[in-house]
């Protein structure tokens, strides 16, 4: 899928999120989002999205535009492809077991059992869950739970992953596996976004970074050119190894 965003601006009543913002992602690609607390990361990714609306204009999905008129199901629709997880898995954990987090949206596509069941154990045992199947997610640790979380998204075959710190709070081997995941569904064609404080874990997993501050976008382009920049990091309070999600 191709996105493109043309001339946003999000407002939360007085406060503006997002302005000025043009952009455009190619189908493939990996690209991390960065910048400081509160500069609008978080509001962007979910924009892409289609979980929140715009304030002023448009995103084209595949040439389709959407804008502030567009009904819910109609933007909800056009960003079917994309799916992305939050930062607290918790907030989109529901059922009692691992499996049956797996399980819950291919039933709501109307999947039939048998099928539905085998997709599952594919993307459970494909993410190192197989011995967790049967245990309820609240239980697992924050590393596992955000492993079911796009383990979830995943068995519905979505064409842009999007994840919004994956590595806050998560231990070095934790981490590691998740640069792992994510390089090996890109290399399998899905487009990547990652939202993340962490220098290192962003060379890791992409190719292209964006930078936001204060609601605009400050630097877009190659990672590596980026990211070895260090007037830039200071500028942005960016810094290795951060998995604090701050």
């Amino acid at each position: 899928m191709n996105i493109k965003l043309i001339n946003i601006q999000k407002r939360y009543d007085e406060t503006v999120a997002l302005r000025d913002i043009n952009l455009e992602i190619k189908a493939g690609e990996s690209i991390s989002v960065m910048g400081p607390s509160g500069s609008g990361k978080s509001s962007l990714v979910n924009l892409i999205a289609g979980t929140r609306k715009i304030t002023e204009g448009e995103v084209e999905y595949n040439g389709n535009i959407v804008d502030n008129k567009t009904k819910k199901k109609v933007i909800k629709k056009e960003a079917s492809t994309i799916k992305i997880t939050f930062q607290n898995p918790n907030l989109q954990i529901f059922t009692k077991t691992v499996f049956d987090e797996f399980m819950f949206p291919l039933r709501n596509l109307g999947k039939h059992e048998d099928e539905a069941s085998m997709i599952a154990n594919v993307f459970i045992d494909k993410l190192g869950l197989t011995h967790l199947k049967d245990r309820q997610p609240h239980t697992l640790s924050s590393g596992e739970k955000r492993k079911v979380v796009l383990g979830s998204l995943l068995v519905m075959d979505p064409e842009v992953i999007i994840v919004d710190e994956p590595t806050a709070f998560l231990d070095e081997k934790s981490v590691e596996e998740f640069k792992d995941i994510l390089n090996g569904l890109n290399k399998e064609g899905k487009t990547i976004i990652v939202v993340t404080h962490d220098v290192d874990f962003a060379k890791a997993v992409s190719t292209r970074t964006i930078i936001i501050n204060d609601g605009s976008i400050v630097e877009d382009g190659s990672t590596e050119n980026i990211l070895s920049d260090e007037k830039i990091l200071i500028e942005n309070k960016l810094k290795y190894g951060d998995n604090n999600g701050n």
